[in-house]
């Protein structure tokens, strides 16, 4: 998924494996705080593209980042043989959940 470009409800459902209509409801709630932007689809009326806004870039930034420096506190004191146990054990997870 791109998170620069545009993308659809029914892309977004798909992709983060929920239905339409929790996908309309945060994506209604993204847009009221001025995260993303609606677009409407020019070949279909009833369909919207939503693109994040330059404030939805900057605080999925600042959530990245501050998720990153919660992993490395959480990693800092595991050895290489537990963290390579750990990550391929969340490749099966996420194997998992794709299925």
């Amino acid at each position: 998924m791109s998170v620069l470009g545009k993308i659809g409800v029914k892309a977004l459902a798909e992709e983060f494996h929920l239905d339409v209509s929790t996908i309309s409801r945060q994506t209604s709630a993204l847009e009221e705080k001025g995260y993303v932007m609606r677009t409407p689809d020019p070949d279909d009326g009833r369909a919207s593209y939503f693109e994040l806004t330059d404030l939805g870039r900057e605080k999925l930034r600042d959530a990245q980042a501050y998720r990153m420096s919660r992993f490395k506190r959480i990693f800092e004191e595991w050895n290489d043989e537990d963290l390579q146990k750990f990550g391929h054990y969340m490749v099966r997870v996420n194997r998992t959940f794709i299925d």
